[in-house]
């Protein structure tokens, strides 16, 4: 049993990795969304990277633009010249990758202050010291890691120095025991090696956001139509209509585009709790509400604004309580008010499977018909899930088709 000294406390570490010697000739590898250092005997690999970022539709500039961050990390070692797994971790509340980056930055940056060293005397007569700085991490973390840099003086000279990089799976209530490899005897090229993988891997993460939300956006812009003075949005398939909105529908929060998705500025804002005024050609008119600026102030709206197709990400209705308590009955009298001349004669016209397949998200999601507080005969509400609510749908269709002939 090996005791180390880990975020401050004593822990039993029952599965340590220390290998030292000379200078390890760190290699760095990527390979899609892998991105790997390796000594002769240990591996490091950082993996199927995601995050959330601040603005959730917007350009990500930087690691600060990031709000969760999730991604998985292997540690191999080798026996008998093949790879063999040592530990593996998955991020999920406390990820510490952006730690380690800075870490490694500012060691790397060089010995600023040697007051910020502790300092042990090998030879008080000839001057012979060791400077020793460490950087680790506190106590609550998913993966864990540790930069250490030591310099040899002599006469006040500095003769020698290494770096050590420990990356390890911390000890709590989802791993029973500390696991850890120690990369030691590093040269400031090794360490700069590291330091290229953490801050690649750290890059193609924010650029998969970016690619990632590009191609959202411009997906959702694309996904909305106004047709006879109402507004829809279809299924992500393109095979039916998701959604419609009409004058005097109470929306809680609107996503809106601002900038050119083609550059490196493009960010959302919100506009919330308003109603729909009127719906035009080419978008709908507000004149109530919030909305939220690029520095996330929110300023009352005093004034009439359209809200262009072009760049409408979302909306999000501000569903009111007694249309959430619709029985089927009122879900098809609601839904026929909205229909159009010619909508209502399809109805009448095409079978029942067709007309439930084009228009069965539509009546769901307007009076959202998952919730528990609608009295659906044809919906089994202790299943755990709302499949069963779509038989409630196609007796809705049914009805309105017979309400039409």
């Amino acid at each position: 049993m090996v005791l180390d000294f880990y975020f401050g406390l004593v822990y039993n570490v029952t599965d340590i990795i220390v290998i030292g010697g000379k200078s390890m000739n760190i290699k760095f590898h990527s390979e899609a969304d892998k991105y790997s250092f390796e000594s002769e005997n240990m591996k490091i690999v950082f993996s199927e990277p995601n995050i959330q970022a601040w603005d959730e539709y917007g350009y990500c500039k930087n690691s600060k633009g990031i709000l969760y961050y999730y991604y998985s990390v292997e540690a191999f070692i080798k026996k008998n010249n093949k790879w063999k797994e040592f530990f593996e971790l998955g991020t999920y509340d406390f990820p510490q990758i952006l730690v380690f980056e800075e870490m490694l930055k500012i060691i790397l940056s060089g010995l600023r202050n040697p007051e910020d060293y502790q300092k042990v005397v090998v030879n008080e007569e000839e001057n012979h010291y060791w400077l020793l700085k460490t950087y680790d991490l506190g106590a609550f973390s998913d993966d864990y890691y540790a930069v250490k840099h030591e310099i040899y003086m002599e006469h006040g000279v500095k003769e020698k120095e290494s770096y050590s990089v420990i990356v390890g799976k911390p000890f709590d209530i989802h791993c029973d025991e500390v696991q850890s490899l120690e990369f030691k005897q590093l040269s400031k090229g090794d360490l700069e090696v590291i330091y290229r993988c953490i801050c690649g891997f750290i890059n193609y993460t924010i650029q998969k956001h970016n690619d990632r939300a590009v191609e959202y956006n411009k997906s959702e812009i694309q996904s909305w139509f106004i047709s006879e003075g109402k507004l829809y949005k279809m299924t992500e398939d393109g095979t039916g209509i998701d959604s419609v909105y009409v004058a005097g529908d109470k929306i809680d929060t609107a996503k809106v585009l601002c900038g050119d998705l083609n550059s490196s500025d493009f960010y959302s804002i919100d506009f919330s709790h308003f109603s729909i005024d009127a719906i035009e050609d080419d978008g709908f008119i507000i004149s109530s509400g919030v909305v939220e600026d690029r520095n996330r102030n929110y300023r009352k709206i005093t004034k009439s604004k359209k809200i262009k197709l072009s760049v409408l990400i979302s909306l999000f209705e501000d569903m009111q309580d007694e249309k959430l308590a619709y029985s089927e009955d009122e879900i098809v009298l609601d839904f026929m008010s909205i229909l159009s001349e010619s909508e209502k004669e399809e109805f009448r016209k095409e079978s029942v499977d067709f007309l439930y397949t084009k228009w069965k998200n539509a009546i769901l999601n307007r009076t959202w018909m998952c919730r528990d507080e609608h009295n659906l005969p044809k919906r089994v509400k202790d299943t755990g899930n709302h499949e069963n609510v779509y038989a409630s749908i196609r007796v809705i269709v049914e009805s309105i088709k017979n309400s039409l002939i």
